[in-house]
């Protein structure tokens, strides 16, 4: 009976003392892992929707105004004007400190309004006309000038708030990770 008893004793010692122990550090360590890796996932998710939203479209928007360089068929210029207009904002200035015309959205939509423009009134001048070829010249040449602005103004985008946080919270959980793996190890 007393050896029923002592038997006893020491597993609820056991029990109360070192197992709930135990199970906290375990809780413990799996909540700090659950919490850095989450960090991780969200942040990531976050800014690869912000370039898939925000910075991706005046990148391919460049891209388009490239083309729209190299063309002389006034049919696809105003196509691809119309694919430009759609994909950038239709205002705003990503640069907070000292904004210039050249990074504002709302100015590069009215120099592609005023290409558009152009374009509809050669689309019907015949290609060997003077007409035609200065008004292509116009095209290319503010198609350059969009394209120069659009490189500004990206650096910029991703200075924002948005995209610098999303990149905070994912780094913030690698350097928890890497801080709980240097715990650790000691």
């Amino acid at each position: 009976m007393q050896l029923i008893a002592k038997t006893e004793e020491c597993c609820a010692t056991f029990l109360n003392h070192t197992y709930p122990v135990r199970i906290k550090v375990k809780i413990y360590n799996l909540t700090i892992i659950a919490i850095c890796l989450s960090s991780i996932a969200l942040g990531i998710t976050l800014t690869n929707q912000f370039h898939t939203n925000f910075i991706h479209p005046i990148d391919r928007a460049r891209g388009i105004l490239i083309q729209v360089q190299a063309t002389s068929d006034p049919q696809t210029i105003q196509n691809e004007l119309v694919t430009v207009k759609r994909l950038l904002p239709a205002s705003g200035n990503p640069v907070w400190i000292s904004p210039t015309d050249d990074t504002d959205f709302g100015l590069m939509q009215n120099d592609l309004q005023a290409m558009l423009g152009t374009a509809n009134n050669i689309a019907h001048a015949p290609s060997w006309s003077s007409d035609f070829h200065t008004g292509i010249l116009n095209v290319h040449d503010q198609a350059t000038t969009l394209v120069f602005n659009m490189l500004d103004a990206t650096p910029y985008m991703y200075a924002s708030l948005p995209f610098v946080s999303s990149n905070a919270l994912w780094l913030l959980g690698v350097i928890g990770l890497a801080k709980y793996a240097s715990v650790k190890k000691k």
